[in-house]
């Protein structure tokens, strides 16, 4: 059994007991509850009796916890599926590699098992797609993440005056290059402006003709993605 608080630790021989560490290794992933009057973890074979399944994301492991998220988990041998509460698909893993489903600008979004996936976009942009969706499902972190999703969550600056938030905003994005991140658009190019005024995203589209130069990348057209060359 593994501590609640100590979830977050990458799994090894020293967190579960061997046999539990050959499953998650095989399978890629572990379902797990809470045990009755304790604040512990075991492990249940059942998705519809998991609270927090971990996952293989390249390199790294994935927490989710489906009380907080709202999702729904379901396994198809190796597959991990992330539903919503209407039993839409949101995303899948398979092999440490996450499909989100995604219906806007560039389709679904594929990570990196090897780099961080940082997404920009519009909040909601004008097909009504954006970065909200991925926002909503919480299956993503702030800051580097490899093998994952790395996503500017507003509320950590809902209390900054403009220039502060246009600061934090640079230097989240100059740090995502910086690393080598694969950037990954997730709203049109077009969408730079909201009734004539620069959007948030506009803003780092502007940065990103620096920094393009400065570290090195190019944009696939066919991805919507600017990778490190």
């Amino acid at each position: 059994m593994l501590p609640v608080e100590d979830i977050k630790i990458i799994i090894t021989g020293t967190d579960f007991e061997g046999e539990q560490v050959s499953r998650y290794k095989a399978a890629g992933f572990l379902l797990l509850t809470i045990v009755p009057g304790s604040k512990a973890l075991k492990i249940v074979g059942n998705a519809a009796d998991a609270l927090t399944v971990v996952v293989k994301l390249g390199s790294n492991n994935l927490v989710v916890d489906t009380v907080k998220t709202g999702l729904k988990i379901v396994t198809d041998n190796n597959i991990v599926k992330f539903l919503s509460n209407t039993g839409d698909e949101v995303a899948r893993i398979v092999d440490g590699i996450m499909t989100f489903k995604y219906t806007g600008f560039g389709g679904n979004i594929v990570t990196n098992p090897n780099k961080t996936t940082t997404l920009l976009g519009r909040y909601a942009d004008n097909t009504g797609n954006g970065t909200k969706a991925v926002l909503d499902s919480k299956l993503f972190k702030f800051g580097e993440n490899k093998g994952g999703f790395n996503l500017l969550d507003e509320s950590t600056w809902s209390n900054l005056n403009q220039n502060q938030r246009d600061l934090l905003n640079h230097n989240w994005l100059e740090q995502a290059f910086q690393r080598g991140d694969d950037i990954r658009l997730v709203s049109d190019q077009t969408n730079k402006f909201s009734n004539g005024i620069l959007t948030q995203y506009g803003k780092e589209l502007n940065w990103i003709e620096t920094f393009i130069n400065t570290y090195n990348y190019s944009y696939n057209s066919t991805t919507k993605t600017f990778i490190k060359n």
